[in-house]
């Protein structure tokens, strides 16, 4: 059979072969092969390997393209943020330090106010982290608090952008 890719076995699971696109096919010993058909889950290809264990199909073309094994620091990205497009230029490792760097930016720090008894602005906090840390509770609860879960509450706290409208705070304060 020829083929128009290059394919590499697997260091670790043999008959399991990939190419540089992504392709995946299984050799069995009686020397047919079978091409395999990942599956979506989470918005990544997926593939079962020895009919167990579910792997992502972008690490197991970087450990067969590297002949090695990944530890767990390493980390799999896509070049174009296509978790769909496997194909081995678009993908490179980094470490789990380097993925926060990348993606750091795009998390969306959320301002905390608490409110007295009169329904004035009292304090206000520029994470549930550090309202956590001022108010002696745990993270959760002040995201309960904000979040309308918890009924008795010892503290009247919620979320600036729910309330921005009727308090309205300087922009000097929420930086």
């Amino acid at each position: 059979m020829s083929s128009k890719y290059i394919y590499r076995e697997h260091p670790v699971y043999k008959g399991y072969y990939f190419s540089e696109k992504g392709k995946v096919y299984r050799k069995y010993k009686n020397g047919k092969r079978k091409y395999l058909h990942p599956f979506l889950k989470n918005n990544d290809l997926f593939i079962k390997v020895n009919n167990s264990k579910t792997i992502k199909v972008s690490r197991l073309i970087m450990e067969s393209f590297h002949n090695r094994i990944l530890n767990e620091n390493e980390c799999i990205v896509h070049k174009d943020m296509n978790r769909l497009n496997n194909d081995i230029g678009n993908l490179y490792i980094t470490d789990k330090h380097g993925i926060g760097k990348m993606t750091g930016y795009m998390s969306k720090r959320r301002y905390i106010i608490m409110i007295d008894d009169e329904g004035k602005a009292k304090h206000i906090f520029k994470s549930s982290r550090e309202a956590a840390d001022k108010l002696y509770i745990n993270r959760q609860t002040v995201c309960d608090y904000c979040n309308g879960i918890t009924k008795k509450k010892l503290y009247n706290l919620k979320w600036y952008d729910d309330v921005k409208d009727k308090y309205r705070i300087k922009a000097k304060y929420l930086k």
